[in-house]
C-alpha cells in the first residue's frame, strides 16, 4: 500500500499531466492548427450523421447533456455546500467550493482567450464560444469534487467502487453527448476533462492537508483496494 506522501505525488504528477495535455490542446486551438481542427471537423461530422439519423440517440443525449445543465448543477452545489457545513465537514465544503470556483474561472479565461466557434449544424441549443466544453468541464469536476469527498463516507469495498463507477461514466456520458449533438468539437470536450482532472487533483491537499496526503482517512478511504 503506498505511502500518503507517495499518493501525494502521483495525485501531484497526474495533476501537473492533465494541465500540460490542457496547454498543448489549448495552443492548438488558439492557432486555429490543422492539427486540431482536421480530426474534429471528421470527428463532428460523423457523430452529426449518426446522431441526426437515430432519433433515439439523439433524445437519450440531450437529457444526458440537460443533467449537466448550469442550472443543475449550481443547485446541486449549492445543496452540497448546504450538507458539507451542517456535517462540519468545514475543510471538504471548502474543497467543492475551491473546485467549482477555480475550475469555472480558469474555462472562461480559457473560452474568452481562444474565442473558438462552435460546430455549425448543432443538434442542440448551444450560444457562445466552444473551448473547452462548459457542460464537460463542469460535469467532471462534479463527478470528481463528489468522488473525493463521499467515498471516505461510504462503506468499504462494493458501494465505494458503484460510486465511483456511476460519477465517472456521467461525466464522461456529458461529454460524449456534446460530440454527438454537435454542441462542442471533440477536442472541446478533451480539454474539459483535462481541466477538471487537474483541478481536482491539484486542490486535494486544500482538502486534506499536505504532505500526508488522505492521512487521516487512510484506513478507511483504501481498506477495499481501489487506491493501490
Amino acid at each position: 500500500m503506498p505511502s500518503p506522501e507517495t499518493l501525494q505525488r502521483r495525485a501531484t504528477w497526474l495533476a501537473g499531466a492533465a494541465a500540460l495535455a490542457l496547454a498543448v490542446l489549448s495552443i492548438l486551438a488558439a492557432t486555429r492548427s490543422a492539427v486540431l481542427m482536421h480530426p474534429d471537423a471528421v470527428m463532428s461530422a460523423a457523430a452529426g450523421r449518426f446522431t441526426g439519423s437515430h432519433g433515439a440517440v439523439r433524445s437519450a443525449t440531450a437529457a444526458v447533456t440537460h443533467s449537466a445543465d448550469p442550472l443543475v448543477l449550481w443547485v446541486l452545489l449549492a445543496a452540497g455546500l448546504i450538507a458539507l457545513t451542517a456535517l462540519r465537514r468545514w475543510r471538504a465544503a471548502l474543497y467543492v467550493a475551491a473546485v467549482a470556483l477555480t475550475g469555472t474561472a480558469v474555462r472562461l479565461t480559457l473560452l474568452h482567450l481562444i474565442a473558438r466557434p462552435r460546430p455549425v449544424d448543432r443538434l442542440i441549443e448551444s450560444t457562445g464560444y466552444s473551448f473547452p466544453s462548459g457542460h464537460t468541464t463542469s460535469s467532471a469536476l462534479a463527478a470528481g469534487a463528489a468522488i473525493v469527498v463521499v467515498f471516505p463516507l461510504l462503506p468499504p469495498a462494493w458501494p465505494r467502487r458503484a460510486f465511483a463507477a456511476v460519477a465517472a461514466t456521467w461525466a464522461a456520458l456529458v461529454g460524449l453527448s456534446r460530440i454527438l449533438l454537435l454542441a462542442h468539437w471533440p477536442s472541446d470536450v478533451l480539454a474539459g476533462w483535462f481541466l477538471a482532472t487537474a483541478v481536482v487533483l491539484a486542490l486535494l491537499p486544500f482538502m486534506y492537508g499536505s504532505p500526508a496526503f488522505l492521512r487521516s482517512t487512510r484506513d478507511t478511504a483504501v481498506s477495499d483496494g481501489m487506491l493501490r
